[in-house]
């Protein structure tokens, strides 16, 4: 899984703290976003006669993607809002691709 990859070899040899966790989740994220971005600007014309496929590669992108985050919310403190920076993230990707 190339995704998870991405967070292990960053990590390689030393323990991980929650928030080194987070932030690496965070780094994916705008990562992730950024490739179905150009996904959809440099391939949306190509594949404009293929539109269930390009919906169903992104679902496909962010499940991979998922298990990573939930990894990492996982192991955050309950009480703690340090997870707020992902879901504007991803709320704000999710909000303008909807439009």
């Amino acid at each position: 899984m190339l995704i998870f990859n991405f967070c292990a070899s960053e990590n390689v040899g030393r323990l991980v703290t929650p928030a080194k966790k987070l932030e690496d989740t965070i780094r994916l994220s705008e990562l992730v976003i950024e490739v179905l971005q150009q996904n959809e600007e440099h391939h949306a014309e190509a594949f404009a006669w293929w539109s269930d496929l390009m919906v169903e590669h992104a679902e496909t992108f962010l499940c991979f993607y998922s298990a990573d985050m939930d990894a990492a919310l996982e192991i955050q403190p309950p009480d703690s809002w340090d997870s707020f920076p992902l879901f504007q993230l991803l709320n704000d990707f999710l909000r303008v691709d909807c439009e």
